[in-house]
């Protein structure tokens, strides 16, 4: 047996359901959510920042009052990516504080030493310097692996050591961005130096985000697919199709998508661990070759061949950003 009461409200209640919506205040999310971040006082330091990826997010950043210390090894591309930024991003109200460091070797423990001496105290710190690969496995010397691994990998932890450091003495927390591949997810053939050393920044990004997040420190990573680079705008029309048609969403990606989740990392206080992958869906795919006749494949706009190499011959490697 079943019963069902039902109670008749009273006058206020009846009242007060008639009343009109539009008294009610607007959800807070309304007013805030289209407010732009307001970065000023922070100091951001981006490595590989002279072009592609790592120089579009030191150009988000600027745009949102940030103080950007680009970071690079030519003293003439530097300082050409500063003044570009510092001219384009001028405005009445507000000159945009963007300096350059040169250095020798993102591996090198000396060159961070410098970049401390330039920028005691980083907020934000993002790793996107790298050089990519195209030789298969049997032909890749120690010589190549290493340089591979050290500037990927290595670099980049040298990278998180160094705002590690910083930000422990400003005891203020901070932000670490680190740049992957999914080629750190999938691999591909032709570039095992670049997808190891890749794979060992997301592990190095997860280590890190439990050791340091007790701290107020977050440590996340960006993984690209195919990114609108100088790169691929120099790909064979045939093989970009043969890409594209890979790809869910159609298209490449943009340096400007890539930097607008690096700006969320910045901003989104909670987010750690986080690894944000922009493919446009491509690692949903089952395959992983382009065509029946590609010898190397790689799935990020930092590296791609799609002929056998040389014999004997070494790969060509190359900084991405």
């Amino acid at each position: 047996m079943s019963f069902f009461l039902r109670t008749r409200p009273s006058s206020s209640l009846l009242t007060n359901a008639l009343r009109p919506l539009r008294t009610l205040p607007p959800p807070r999310s309304s007013r805030t959510i289209h407010t732009p971040p307001n970065f000023s006082g922070l100091n951001c330091v981006i490595t590989g920042a002279s072009r592609g990826i790592g120089h579009a997010i030191a150009s988000h950043l600027a745009s949102l009052r940030a103080s950007c210390f680009l970071v690079g090894r030519d003293e003439a591309t530097l300082s050409s990516a500063a003044a570009n930024l510092t001219a384009s991003l001028a405005r009445p109200e507000c000159t945009p504080d963007i300096s350059y460091i040169v250095i020798d070797d993102v591996a090198s423990t000396k060159s961070w030493e410098e970049i401390a001496k330039a920028c005691p105290r980083p907020h934000i710190v993002v790793n996107a310097a790298g050089v990519s690969q195209n030789q298969v496995f049997l032909r890749t010397g120690a010589e190549e692996w290493d340089k591979v691994l050290n500037t990927n990998l290595t670099g980049t932890m040298l990278g998180c050591r160094y705002a590690a450091r910083q930000m422990l003495r400003m005891k203020s927390g901070g932000c670490i961005v680190n740049i992957s591949s999914l080629l750190a997810i999938r691999g591909g053939k032709g570039a095992v130096a670049y997808a190891a050393s890749k794979a060992g920044v997301l592990g190095l990004t997860r280590a890190l985000a439990e050791e340091l997040g007790p701290k107020g420190i977050r440590v996340n990573a960006i993984v690209p697919g195919y990114i609108e680079t100088d790169m691929t705008a120099a790909m064979n029309p045939a093989v970009v199709k043969s890409v594209r048609d890979r790809i869910p969403l159609q298209r490449f990606g943009t340096v400007d998508e890539v930097a607008e989740a690096a700006v969320f990392l910045a901003t989104n206080k909670y987010a750690n661990n986080c690894v944000i992958t922009l493919d446009g869906g491509m690692s949903a795919a089952v395959s992983t070759s382009l065509n029946a006749n590609a010898k190397m494949i790689c799935f990020d706009s930092d590296a791609f061949q799609l002929s056998d190499p040389p014999k004997g011959g070494s790969s060509q490697v190359v900084d991405p950003h």
